[in-house]
């Protein structure tokens, strides 16, 4: 069984996953990459301070940087919203 903690944190990667795919290209290509690793491709937040040669609280850093700005993006502009909005209307139309 899968710790509340532990699913809490797999959703909110799910959910920065997404917004990487959407808003990826306003972060910095070093925020991307390293969002990437840790919400795609699983890798700690040591393995990814390893491949890239920095501390791990610098990862920390630009982790919890670029998910903030990830964040910010999605409530200014709500592209990600929309989108489930649509998927779920869309899904509701075809029960009908």
């Amino acid at each position: 069984k899968v710790m509340q903690g532990e699913s809490d944190n797999m959703e909110k990667k799910v959910q920065i996953g997404m917004l990487c795919e959407i808003y990826g290209n306003l972060l910095t290509k070093r925020q991307l990459n390293i969002l990437n690793d840790y919400c795609n491709e699983d890798l700690s937040l040591t393995e990814i301070a390893e491949n890239n040669k920095i501390t791990r609280q610098a990862v920390n850093d630009i982790v919890k940087k670029g998910e903030s700005k990830l964040l910010e993006y999605e409530q200014k502009l709500g592209i990600m919203k929309k989108t489930i909005d649509q998927i779920g209307r869309a899904s509701c139309r075809e029960r009908v």
